[in-house]
């Protein structure tokens, strides 16, 4: 795989300016432009470096198992930075060798940058708690404040929803304003290109935000990510503190921020904020930019301001929770964020509150994913080892899921 070149062009919309790289792939000689865009007025701060395109092809070049070239200079620092993420990659997926990184290294000129902070958000429960922790007034505020949200179309709204972006802008641009911040909307097709084909959740993730903020690399001394999991539940991810901080440059530090305390304690900690309670999104299911109310995320959400007494006040999600949704979501156990144990945190908070009416039908829902679960698997091994089609066992399976609302 090899990166041929950059350029800056004209973006297709008006007052938009786009960075291109060039991507030629060994398998089968084709070539595709894999781009970033941004508000006219951020010209002066992208960068025709190799960095961004060295951390977002990363991903993709140990999925194809293609050697990656970059013919333009990288940051000396992010080049070792890679090579120990592509370890690191290795001892976790097992399957993913490391390959050949070719590339020019330069060092940057001493003082280059403005200093400015990003945060990549949007609009959610680890982002908004990362964003107060920096520039809330509390009196443990972070020392360093954000100024600049770092809005992404193209990661969870497919660049296709255009209407759904051009609603949630003006939102953020909002929340942006209330905390002192900027709000910079970058837009890329990475996930309309080849690059698709790499994981998303368990390796990619955060290659293509960090991508993303490093294309205005001239803007930024730090790029905050928020996790998604705690310290004590970290597993092999997407976003992760070990691989996250690698992808930092000689100029800009990428950090993985927020991983000191779990769901329920974010939830707590944000619930009574009115910027919060106006703005807060957390949907996933549609990747649009409301939220459902129906789907695992939402109702967990829900549970988790209820317990804090603030959910008849939030005005994105429903100012009640609906018990049948509840009783009939399926809770999935594997997976480094699952909302299984957060269900089970909010279960134990519930009772501890006296809420024996969230432990009932938490606990409902617990039991009745456990059995889904059992059945499942039983499906599949049956499947698997020949004593039933394995079309059959598909086919059972999804009929089996067909009533539940899954995270």
């Amino acid at each position: 795989m090899l990166l041929q070149g950059v350029d800056v062009v004209a973006g297709e919309q008006p007052g938009r300016v786009r960075l291109r790289g060039r991507v030629r792939y060994d398998g089968d000689g084709t070539e595709e432009f894999l781009w970033f865009d941004v508000p006219a007025p951020m010209e002066s701060h992208l960068t025709t470096s190799g960095n961004p395109w060295l951390v977002a092809l990363l991903p993709l070049a140990v999925t194809l198992q293609e050697p990656l070239r970059i013919a333009v200079p990288v940051d000396e620092a992010l080049l070792e930075g890679c090579h120990s993420v592509l370890e690191v990659w290795s001892a976790w997926y097992p399957h993913l060798a490391p390959v050949a990184i070719e590339a020019t290294t330069v060092r940057p000129t001493p003082g280059t940058g403005s200093g400015g902070t990003g945060l990549f958000f949007s609009g959610g429960v680890d982002s908004f708690d990362v964003l107060l922790s920096h520039n809330g007034s509390t009196p443990t505020a972070m020392p360093v404040r954000v100024t600049d949200l770092l809005l992404i179309h193209g990661a969870d709204i497919p660049l296709s929803d255009s209407a759904a972006f051009n609603r949630l802008r003006p939102r953020l641009a909002d929340v942006a304003r209330e905390f002192g911040a900027g709000l910079v909307d970058i837009a890329t097709n990475l996930r309309e290109t080849r690059w698709q084909r790499t994981d998303w959740a368990g390796l990619s993730h955060a290659a293509l935000l960090v991508a993303a903020g490093l294309s205005l690399e001239g803007r930024f001394h730090r790029l905050l990510i928020a996790s998604s999991a705690p310290y004590g539940r970290l597993r092999p991810h997407g976003s992760h503190p070990i691989t996250d901080a690698l992808f930092s440059t000689s100029q800009t530090r990428v950090r993985h921020d927020g991983a000191h305390r779990d769901r329920p304690d974010r939830i707590q900690a944000i619930a009574a904020h009115p910027v919060v309670l106006k703005y807060l999104r957390v949907c996933w299911l549609g990747r649009t930019d409301s939220n459902c109310g129906r789907c695992p995320k939402c109702l967990l959400t829900m549970v988790g301001l209820e317990l804090a007494g603030t959910l008849g006040k939030c005005e994105t999600l429903p100012r009640a929770i609906d018990p049948d949704a509840l009783r009939q979501v399926y809770f999935e156990s594997a997976g480094t964020y699952a909302a299984y144990w957060m269900a089970r945190f909010f279960r134990e908070r519930a009772w501890l509150a006296g809420r024996r009416d969230l432990v009932e039908l938490l606990d409902h829902a617990l039991k009745r994913s456990d059995r889904l679960r059992f059945t499942r698997d039983v499906l599949d091994g049956l499947g698997r080892r020949g004593l039933i089609p394995a079309r059959v066992s598909r086919r059972l399976i999804a009929s089996l899921f067909r009533s539940s609302v899954r995270y």
